[in-house]
């Protein structure tokens, strides 16, 4: 978090056997953060997301939210 920002982390099956969920679950975050920022924000700081591919494994999630 910055004086400016906030960046928020969303671990996410790029690949991996439910990869064709991605792109619903990367958009529907998306939409809510955007819906947040178009109203000031979170204490007038705008969210950021960055999108890290995990492979549905949660050995590979436990490596990404860190």
């Amino acid at each position: 978090m910055s004086d400016k920002e906030v960046l928020l982390g969303q671990s996410v099956g790029l690949t991996g056997p439910l990869v064709e969920l991605a792109p619903d679950i990367i958009n529907a975050a998306k939409t809510y953060f955007d819906q947040v920022n178009e109203k000031g924000g979170v204490h007038g700081r705008e969210i950021r997301t960055v999108v890290l591919d995990d492979g549905y494994q949660a050995v590979n999630t436990q490596k990404t939210v860190r």
